[in-house]
């Protein structure tokens, strides 16, 4: 049953009408390849030095460096700026406008997604290695190491969704204040949310959770749990003023 629990998609037929699902959904795949597009492919360089410093001790350092080429480009074919109206936010912070757009109801379910090759962009890879090895006495051997590593893209032609501008928008005014690190905030490993993130070179650093579990079991971090919902009304149900006001503490404390 529609808008039953547990199913919040009509599949029926009128899912596409109520902007719930493209248009073109389960009747042909939504991204489709470029006959023009090319190969990626990447080049490898690495320099690598050892030094004995003394009999049975061994220090090692190596630099890996890594250029990608060709890389590919997914573009909605069936939207562009024109589709999204601006909206503007007002931050917790500072008071300021942020920019954000939000794509019209008529273009929501409009999906052609296209990959082609895309030249301008780039990714490039550099990681640096120091290890050591040592012989001990009666045959044992002892080694170790560390390895620092960085990877950076350049994304300068996305065409149909410009809230990407937000981001560039962002690290503009963090560096007109003089600022030096941009928190791209918390997203799970294997997302396409970290994904995307990390193509503005964001470099991730480990934000362990703590959970108080009374019951002997970690608890369960589903978004429709029962629980959350209600949090989730209580919060709607909030007077702006007062969300704005508790917003930056709670994503500090909770979220951040």
């Amino acid at each position: 049953m529609y808008l039953a629990p547990g199913c919040e998609i009509n599949l029926s037929g009128n899912a596409t009408t109520a902007g719930q699902l493209p248009r073109n959904f389960g009747v042909r795949a939504l991204v489709s390849p470029n006959p023009d597009t090319t190969r990626v492919y990447n080049i490898e360089t690495t320099v690598g030095v050892q030094h004995e410093l003394m009999p049975g001790f061994q220090v090692n350092a190596g630099w890996f460096h890594r250029t990608f080429h060709n890389l590919p480009r997914q573009t909605n074919t069936l939207q562009n700026f024109s589709d999204y109206t601006l909206v503007n936010v007002v931050s917790p912070l500072d008071g300021s406008l942020i920019p954000m757009y939000n794509v019209s109801a008529a273009k929501l379910t409009q999906i052609n997604n296209v990959v082609a090759t895309d030249d301008s962009q780039k990714e490039w890879y550099n990681g640096y290695e120091i290890s050591f090895s040592a012989r001990l006495p009666h045959g044992a051997s002892l080694f170790g190491g560390t390895t620092i590593e960085r990877m950076l893209w350049t994304l300068c032609n996305e065409q149909s969704n410009p809230n990407n501008l937000l981001y560039w928008e962002i690290i503009k005014r963090s560096c007109r204040r003089g600022e030096t690190v941009l928190d791209f905030g918390r997203s799970p490993r294997g997302s396409s949310n970290l994904d995307f993130k990390l193509r503005w070179g964001a470099q991730e650093l480990p934000q362990p959770f703590y959970m108080y579990a009374p019951k002997g079991e970690p608890p369960r971090m589903n978004a429709r749990d029962p629980g959350v919902q209600r949090l989730v009304r209580l919060w709607q149900r909030l007077p702006r003023a007062l969300a704005d006001a508790l917003g930056p503490t709670i994503c500090r404390s909770f979220l951040a």
